[in-house]
């Protein structure tokens, strides 16, 4: 198989492939769509849950609720954590839930475009949906860092 070069012209589409190839592009394309379909579903239903949460702590005023615990000392009590600490924790979880959202539909846009790989520049798209895909997680990953970082200074 002969390497594209802006020599000759010819892109990724324009290549041939064996059947071996396209065999493994299949099969690659098929996991990527579970996993993406996985990713899409977990960050929805996290970015579902910080939602409703989110809203029913808005309509309950956000009033501190004493819960009596058998625990000795008790690890968190809900009448020290301020309102803004909830908000931004809230928001941090909600953006994470988003960005793996999104990561998700983008890594099924990338299966679905190199599932069709035979047709024209599906095989270029689905590689940009992939470099996409991989920033995202790459974005996450630096926000999971950073917070861990940011919590293991404060105490």
């Amino acid at each position: 198989m002969a390497e594209p070069n802006e020599s000759d012209g010819r892109g990724l589409s324009e290549i041939a492939l064996t059947h071996d190839q396209e065999r493994a592009i299949d099969r690659a394309a098929r996991w990527m769509g579970m996993l993406g379909r996985f990713q899409v579903l977990a960050g929805g239903v996290l970015s579902l849950i910080v939602g409703v949460g989110g809203i029913v702590w808005a309509v309950n005023d956000a009033s501190p609720v004493e819960v009596e615990s058998s625990t000795t000392p008790p690890l968190v009590r809900l009448g020290e954590v301020s309102t803004q600490s909830a908000a931004i924790a809230g928001a941090i979880v909600l953006a994470v839930g988003l960005l793996f959202l999104r990561g998700g539909v983008m890594l099924t846009d990338a299966a679905e475009d190199l599932e069709r790989h035979t047709s024209g520049r599906s095989i270029e798209a689905g590689l940009r949906h992939l470099a996409g895909y991989y920033a995202t997680e790459i974005f996450l990953i630096a926000i999971v860092i950073g917070m861990a970082v940011v919590l293991g200074t404060m105490r």
